[in-house]
């Protein structure tokens, strides 16, 4: 599989095109048209043909966009008028409708998990971060502050669980619900972050302790009715 960003200048309009091509099928491609001057449109290109599904008021400025592993949804995070807080557009790629929007408050990068719920991580100081849920409705899952945030372990493989690190507390969040489904407060005086490890069906949490010589490592099941 492969997934690639473009920007193409076609009769001096910009086009930003997303598209994540799949081996044997066409995967829907989602391209920003049209001047900023004059307000641009958000296309959506597939077996359907050319659709759009938003338009954006004049001297919008796009940001980003982030479309789904499902191929079901696409995120447009964008500056709609000056002085105002950027917006996050969910659009329904079948449809080619916005399904929901949300104005997080804060910038950062967009990722989607395995159900297409949108993880948002922004920094907020050194070793800190926000991380925000959000359905493909725009609906907020939740909202956590983390010291900092690995996307290569931190997220499962499979991108259902998510995990928000602290020295004195680790929480596993289910990426669908934004619960929390598992935890572990360090039995140590820690002196710097836990590490993860998702595995099958727990996480492995190792944790530098300040009064031994060897790290402290636990393995912290997850629930059983989440991994069918």
């Amino acid at each position: 599989m492969r997934t690639g960003t473009s920007l193409l200048i076609i009769a001096g309009l910009l086009v930003t095109s997303v598209t994540v091509a799949a081996t044997r099928t066409t995967a829907p491609r989602v391209r920003v048209v049209g001047r900023p001057s004059s307000g641009q449109a958000v296309t959506i290109v597939d077996a359907h043909g050319s659709r759009t599904a938003l338009r954006l008021p004049a001297w919008s400025s796009v940001e980003d966009v982030v479309v789904s592993p499902s191929h079901r949804h696409a995120l447009v995070y964008a500056f709609l008028r000056p002085h105002e807080p950027r917006t996050a557009f969910v659009l329904d790629l079948e449809s080619a409708t916005v399904s929901g929007s949300f104005r997080p408050g804060v910038g950062g990068t967009f990722t989607f998990s395995a159900t297409d719920t949108i993880i948002q991580i922004a920094g907020c100081g050194t070793e800190c971060v926000t991380m925000q849920l959000h359905d493909a409705q725009g609906r907020k899952l939740g909202a956590f502050v983390c010291d900092g945030f690995d996307d290569d372990t931190e997220v499962s493989p499979d991108r259902r669980f998510v995990a928000c690190v602290r020295r004195d507390h680790v929480s596993v969040l289910d990426a669908t619900t934004g619960l929390e489904v598992a935890s572990q407060v360090p039995q140590c005086r820690v002196t710097s972050r836990p590490i993860i490890a998702f595995h099958a069906s727990a996480v492995r949490i190792s944790s530098a302790c300040e009064e031994r010589e060897r790290d402290a490592i636990s393995e912290v099941p997850l629930p059983p009715s989440l991994l069918r």
